[in-house]
């Protein structure tokens, strides 16, 4: 399609119209547009573009706020490490990059949040320049890089910082060990940090992956970094017990109970409860488990967390549910199918245990 193309707009009147389709068009044509500029940067390439051009032709010089929010961001960094394999392209990739951005900080911070979206080329090309710097790093202390991205500056609020992130991420690339990883981190941010700690959990939880819960469960045997650890795992208990508690509230978000009707809002289409007769006087409403009284703006957390396994009633026995003393009396002698042992639950006689074997009949 892309030679067909070619054939038709000369000079660079198709890139510009592909690179209008890929940052503006529909879903579909934004896709297939972002395909051929592929073809373009091959072609770029084999022409001997210089990246300078091929920035511009990209329109990346022409955004409101930097070229890695652009979706044709990846296709210009493509084409530099194509074009120069050998004049170090991601140092001339960054150098481009700093021209947008007012320090190191938000520079890292920036390719760190982008790292961090929903998986596709632009943050692949993030990654990619973001480990190489890390490598820029690999002599400098974990303090040091904490302070060249200035992170020693911020009063509050570090760990929502996206440079913070990235941080973290390069102090676990620069030890083989996790846990001299783990300790380094907050032996350099300090272990009575004012941010609410459990808010680093998020960042913990991507760089060290799987092996976040052993090295909290290692460093309470740490003691520099007992405190912090014995915290952080209370605070994965809570996240847990609170993700249990948003998913039962997930299973409820479809249940409006106030719109049911009133019989089945009081569960009557269902077996009797033990002790409640189910022709007896209006009374006190017996809650299920799997219905409550009150309304599901109203459940209460337990009531949500027994959503979660609920334990379906048995079959009512019918020696085990007396009926109650405000039912109906004993059935006729005169109706011989009914006995009893044969009776109804509702319509069984009532049995007075406080007299002798002998007078219960």
């Amino acid at each position: 399609m892309y030679n067909v193309l070619a054939k038709k707009f000369k000079g660079d009147d198709l890139a510009k119209i592909l690179v209008e389709g890929a940052e503006k068009g529909h879903n579909d044509s934004k896709g297939s547009a972002r395909k051929l500029l592929d073809y373009q940067v091959d072609k770029w390439q084999k022409a001997k573009r210089n990246e300078e051009d091929v920035f511009k032709l990209l329109k990346l010089d022409e955004t409101d706020e930097n070229p890695l929010e652009s979706p044709v961001f990846p296709k210009w960094a493509n084409f530099v490490w194509g074009r120069y394999p050998d004049d170090n392209p991601n140092e001339m990739i960054l150098n481009k990059l700093s021209l947008f951005y007012k320090s190191k900080n938000a520079l890292v911070g920036g390719l760190d949040a982008l790292d961090w979206a929903t998986p596709n080329s632009q943050n692949t090309a993030a990654r990619k320049i973001l480990e190489y710097q890390f490598k820029q790093w690999k002599n400098k202390g974990a303090k040091e890089v904490f302070d060249i991205l200035d992170l020693h500056q911020t009063d509050s609020n570090l760990f929502s910082r996206p440079a913070f992130a990235a941080w973290v991420d390069f102090v676990s690339s620069k030890f083989s060990n996790k846990m001299e990883a783990f300790e380094t981190t907050f032996s350099v941010i300090g272990l009575d940090y004012k941010d609410n700690l459990e808010t680093i959990l998020p960042i913990l939880k991507r760089v060290y992956k799987n092996d976040l819960d052993k090295l909290l469960s290692e460093g309470t045997q740490i003691e520099r970094v007992k405190p912090v650890a014995e915290k952080l795992q209370k605070a994965v208990v809570q996240r847990q017990q609170d993700g249990k508690l948003l998913l039962a509230r997930k299973k409820l978000k479809n249940y409006d109970w106030e719109e049911l009707p009133p019989a089945k809002r009081q569960n009557s289409n269902r077996p009797p409860a033990i002790g409640q007769n189910s022709k007896s006087p209006p009374g006190p409403a017996t809650t299920s488990k799997l219905a409550p009284a009150s309304t599901s703006k109203q459940a209460s957390d337990l009531v949500l967390a027994q959503v979660l396994a609920p334990v379906p009633d048995p079959d009512p026995d019918p020696a085990l549910d007396p009926v109650s003393a405000s039912g109906p009396a004993r059935a006729s002698a005169s109706d011989p199918s009914l006995d009893a042992d044969s009776a109804p639950a509702a319509e069984r006689p009532i049995i007075d245990l406080n007299k002798p074997p002998d007078e219960r009949h």
